[in-house]
């Protein structure tokens, strides 16, 4: 008002979470208020200030961004994509922590029964219905090889009776005959189990939060244009839920270009007169909408027959092997956007 001000914008940078609380403050008093991105911010202090860093040379750095058109407005978005992305998030962050349990759960489970985790390849240890509850009942009985020995076959089903746990004849026959030639036990092993017992305890607990968090997703996606990508073969629902999460609303990006551009899926460039090469990656990308994408290309390899294929011609080209991803990706991100902004009719009509 002193100054005769007519147009007024309020830049705010962006900075983890803490730029929140006052972009919105300043949006309920009513002002235009834009997000600067820290990449703009830092490109207008440096020719200045170089690496000289500073909230007076960062807020000039700002208001520089603002007035050349970097200061952006952020177009409001749906509730259930924040809602998606903050579920997918978390149940990330589960199966992560559920996998570090596991191994740690793995090392003191060899001090007390060696050899036991051997007995269940690859991931059956977790996924079968009876190593966990047989697990839980050794240890209420001393969890020591010992225990085991001296229990025979005809005690462990008896045990796997009373907790009312149903098990494979073979699978008891393969625990007696393990136990009747394991190693000993370490001599702290009341102690080790005391430790894996109460993690095992906590990876249940992370299990059943993983099953909830992946419900709630996909109640959510449902609601979402999104959907329509469990028609793809290779995407799931929890796949799908990342990606709509990341993504946001599928008419935010004009083409599947705009998809590949703030994932960054594709290669970095340098060109100067006559040298022009590529390099990796792009390192200026949405990191975590980049993991999504690389997740669902990595199921693509897996599951799906066409891009099985693909990969095995483009391995004969002599691409490299973590090529293939990101090629997946981008290719990926054509078909993706296609399905996202069809309309359920269209996708009756097509199917």
């Amino acid at each position: 008002e002193k100054h005769g001000l007519k147009d007024l914008i309020v830049a705010v940078e962006m900075t983890g979470t803490f730029h929140k609380p006052p972009m919105r403050a300043f949006r309920k008093a009513g002002y235009e208020t834009r997000l600067v991105h820290p990449f703009a911010s830092s490109f207008y202090r440096q020719p200045e200030h170089g690496d000289d860093k500073t909230d007076d040379n960062d807020l000039s750095a700002i208001f520089r961004a603002a007035v050349n058109g970097f200061g952006l407005l952020e177009k409001p978005i749906d509730p259930t994509f924040q809602q998606l992305q903050i579920l997918a998030r978390h149940r990330r962050d589960l199966v992560r922590k559920r996998a570090k349990l596991q191994c740690q759960i793995r090392h003191h489970l060899e001090l007390t029964l060696p050899g036991f985790a051997a007995l269940f390849p690859d991931d059956e240890l977790w996924s079968q219905a009876t190593p966990v509850p047989l697990l839980e009942v050794i240890a209420e009985r001393g969890g020591t090889v010992d225990v085991l020995r001296n229990a025979g076959q005809k005690g462990i089903t008896q045990w796997l009776a009373t907790a009312r746990v149903r098990a494979h004849s073979k699978t008891i026959e393969r625990i007696t005959v393990w136990a009747a030639n394991a190693a000993e036990s370490d001599p702290m092993a009341a102690f080790h189990t005391r430790v894996w017992l109460s993690q095992l305890t906590d990876w249940k607990q992370k299990t059943q939060q993983i099953l909830e968090a992946e419900r709630d997703s996909a109640g959510l996606l449902a609601k979402t244009p999104y959907v329509l990508l469990l028609s793809h073969p290779g995407i799931n629902v929890i796949s799908a839920a990342e990606l709509a999460g990341e993504m946001g609303p599928i008419e935010n990006y004009a083409s599947s270009k705009a998809v590949c551009g703030r994932a960054g899926l594709f290669p970095s460039r340098y060109q100067s007169d006559e040298v022009d090469r590529g390099g990796k990656l792009t390192r200026f990308r949405n990191a975590r909408l980049r993991a999504a994408w690389m997740m669902v290309a990595d199921n693509m390899l897996k599951c799906n027959m066409y891009w099985m294929k693909k990969a095995e011609k483009w391995r004969r080209d002599g691409h490299k092997p973590q090529d293939l991803r990101a090629r997946v990706a981008n290719r990926l991100t054509r078909s993706v956007f296609q399905i996202s902004i069809a309309t359920p009719a269209d996708l009756i009509v097509v199917m």
